[in-house]
């Protein structure tokens, strides 16, 4: 998980959805509060990259997102796109050139994965 919320906001959002636990251990969990900078600046996604070591291979790292502002930030950056095009509207955001991939709901990820398979 990558978000623009505090640590504390973070772990009481894990500490009242189970299923966040669980998908999210605390050494999953990266907020760009280390850095004082939020999405979508630059300073926020090297950190993720960072935290992943993949600073010189932006492209291996995948960002999932339902805020356009975030697709284009990581893709800014060199990051796959996959965005979550909750209300099926089109990609619209004037930003950037759009997601690497687009998906309708978190269930369609499935999908994207067995296609790169």
């Amino acid at each position: 998980m990558f978000s623009n919320g505090s640590h504390i906001t973070l772990q009481n959002a894990r500490k009242s959805h189970d299923i966040l636990k669980i998908i999210f251990p605390n050494d999953k969990v990266i907020s760009v509060d280390d850095v004082r900078a939020y999405k979508p600046s630059r300073t926020a996604y090297n950190h993720l990259l960072e935290s992943v070591g993949k600073q010189k291979n932006p492209g291996e790292v995948i960002l999932i997102s339902s805020n356009p502002f975030d697709i284009c930030g990581a893709g800014a950056m060199g990051m796959r796109t996959i965005w979550i095009n909750r209300t099926e509207g089109g990609w619209v955001d004037q930003l950037g050139d759009g997601p690497t991939y687009e998906a309708k709901t978190f269930s369609d990820l499935i999908k994207l994965d067995s296609m790169q398979s």
